[in-house]
């Protein structure tokens, strides 16, 4: 994976003659003076491709923090942390659905998804697709898992590994 900044971001083509009129010159001295000039619809779009393409989908590890389960269209909001920086991300509602475990606060996971931003603020998140958690002690924090007697009986912890048995009556 490699981040591509030098992307190169085209300015809109359908200028009229007086828009093309005010564009700077290349005799104008001013810092910046002779940078193409975008709107924010058109910067958004293409810091939006650029990071997408230079990215792609990733697997993200960090900590989960502000989750307050899915709202009321069933969405996922919240976000990734650890000790440096925090990523906003997001679960929709059909992917949520086909988690194999639920998301909890302060959990250590390891997150599958793409990077995007969204269009109405300039903001990036990871939309994520998958989510597992992370660590060591990952495997019997799974709450999807349906633990019965039988399952859990091979875990030395829980296992009847030197018990005696009980007698009834009078030996």
């Amino acid at each position: 994976m490699q981040f591509r900044p030098w992307c190169i971001i085209e300015p809109e083509t359908d200028k009229t003659a007086s828009q093309l009129s005010s564009t700077p010159t290349a005799s104008d001295t001013r810092p910046g003076a002779n940078a193409p000039e975008f709107s924010v619809s058109e910067i958004s779009g293409a810091i939006k491709r650029a990071l997408e393409e230079g990215f792609g989908y990733v697997r993200l590890r960090g900590e989960i923090s502000g989750y307050r389960g899915p709202h009321a269209s069933g969405h996922c909001y919240f976000a990734l942390k650890d000790e440096k920086a925090k990523i906003e991300a997001v679960i929709w509602k059909g992917a949520f659905g086909r988690l194999r475990f639920k998301p909890e606060e302060g959990m250590e996971v390891i997150a599958q998804g793409k990077i995007t931003t969204f269009p109405g603020s300039s903001k990036y998140q990871i939309v994520i697709e998958s989510i597992e958690p992370a660590g060591a002690g990952a495997t019997p924090c799974l709450n999807w898992l349906p633990f019965t007697a039988a399952s859990v009986s091979c875990w030395p912890m829980i296992a009847d590994v030197g018990k005696k048995p009980v007698t009834v009556g009078g030996a």
